[in-house]
């Protein structure tokens, strides 16, 4: 009989402690459906959806796009005054800007 008293002492007292925290049930739902596959497999549906989606405005905007090039020659040339070779350093820079209305839908 004392075995059966101690345990049940100690059976409730573990239990009194246990639970500090009092859960609402909507806090319970939320949490499930936070948990839940199939939400956030929805949820990753949703966002991929929402990445996906252009904007009419935007297909309707030009594509730009800006390109440089710019090349060094250090060598020797022909003069065709002396017809003799003289050094040269030459530098050349080239800048593309390229314009491209597309309103065909990516």
């Amino acid at each position: 009989m004392n075995k059966f008293v101690l345990f049940f002492v100690f059976f409730s007292a573990t239990l009194g402690w246990s639970q500090t925290e009092v859960w609402t049930l909507q806090r319970c739902f939320d949490q499930g459906m936070k948990n839940s596959l199939e939400a956030q497999i929805k949820n990753l549906q949703v966002k991929k959806t929402q990445k996906l989606h252009q904007p009419l405005a935007l297909l309707w905007m030009p594509e730009v796009s800006l390109s440089g090039v710019q090349s060094y020659n250090f060598g020797s040339t022909i003069d065709p005054a002396t017809n003799g070779r003289v050094s040269s350093n030459i530098q050349n820079d080239s800048f593309f800007l390229k314009m491209h209305l597309c309103l065909v839908r990516r």
